[in-house]
């Protein structure tokens, strides 16, 4: 299925297509690629993608004299893992590459994803992608001065107008020697305007059903895409962000 026929397919079942929840799937850690072999009988999926965490970055002190240190500068806080919804029709037997976003350390986290694979065995182009958070720079420390660390953005998304993409929350600046504060993903803000939409699209018999697979998903991917916290000079090292999410409901 093209790119095209996958953004007009996410219309039409959206539309005309009951939201039914015979079964999910979802994985937070480790991070990796998977399959998911859907059932012959399902035509249509529901995915939450949560890109992880970008790390937080180093802290640093000078040592340039035997018995004087120069300034501490802490790291910044690493940014949220975006989050991205979609409904999506598929060919009956078609299976799901999935991949679960790596948290990153001192690095930007990895990005998390959905292609699909038909049932002859051909891999879709179009991929579904919610990117990881940007990684908080490292703090700079001369002897006479210091520079902490800036916070890294939130993480970004690949989608179709038919999604709906909320990006990462950015971290925090450093402050001297206070490291910054690693951010959140915001799937909370993402299932919020999927409400709105599906408010808009289905019966109300059918809100229920969908809305309390929304809670489901929400507690099994808790903590998913949050970035790290910057590292203080005493220990220099900044923390990892965490990995990311992917729930399919099916």
């Amino acid at each position: 299925m093209s790119g095209r026929n996958i953004a007009a397919a996410l219309l039409f079942g959206m539309a005309s297509i009951p939201l039914t929840h015979a079964g999910n799937q979802t994985w937070t850690r480790p991070a990796d690629t998977y399959l998911l072999e859907l059932p012959a009988s399902v035509r249509k999926v529901t995915f939450t993608l949560i890109g992880a965490g970008g790390g937080g970055g180093h802290g640093a002190v000078a040592r340039d004299l035997p018995f004087f240190n120069g300034s501490p500068a802490a790291g910044g806080g690493g940014g949220g893992g975006a989050t991205l919804i979609c409904t999506l029709v598929v060919m009956p037997g078609s299976s799901l590459l999935v991949t679960v976003g790596a948290g990153g350390v001192a690095s930007a986290g990895g990005a998390s994803g959905i292609r699909i694979r038909e049932p002859g065995g051909t891999i879709s182009a179009f991929t579904f992608f919610a990117y990881g958070g940007e990684a908080g720079s490292h703090g700079r420390s001369r002897l006479l001065s210091s520079s902490p660390g800036h916070a890294g953005r939130g993480g970004k998304g690949s989608t179709t107008p038919d999604c709906v993409l909320v990006e990462g929350l950015a971290g925090r600046d450093a402050r001297a020697d206070t490291p910054g504060k690693g951010a959140a993903a915001n799937p909370e803000e993402a299932a919020r305007r999927v409400a709105i939409l599906r408010g808009l699209k289905v019966q109300r018999s059918e809100q229920v059903t969908a809305s309390a697979a929304d809670a489901a998903r929400a507690a099994w991917c808790k903590g998913a895409g949050m970035g790290g916290d910057g590292g203080v000079a005493a220990h220099n090292d900044g923390r990892p962000g965490s990995d990311g999410c992917v729930s399919i409901d099916y």
